[in-house]
């Protein structure tokens, strides 16, 4: 597997993670940027699936701190800490 297409899998991934915590926790996408200062339009973006070039580490350390995972659970297929959905 190439690194673009690991790159590929890790934003899917991701996305998938951030979505799934987003609305298994009953937040908007405005909710979710209040509690953490991601800009919503990120979060939007993230919501569709696509990592925007002005996305930051910071921005990844805000939402595993958030929903309380490390930053590389976030980036797994099946994460094991779910913000405490297990």
């Amino acid at each position: 597997m190439t690194v673009s297409e690991q790159n590929d899998l890790a934003v899917g991934r991701l996305c998938e993670n951030v979505e799934r915590l987003r609305t298994g926790r009953g937040l908007t996408l405005g909710g979710l940027s209040e509690q953490t200062g991601v800009p919503r339009r990120i979060l939007a973006e993230m919501a569709k699936g696509r990592l925007p070039r002005s996305f930051t580490v910071e921005m990844l350390l805000r939402l595993a701190c958030f929903f309380q995972a490390r930053p590389a659970d976030l980036l797994e297929e099946n994460p094991a800490a779910n913000g405490g959905e297990k």
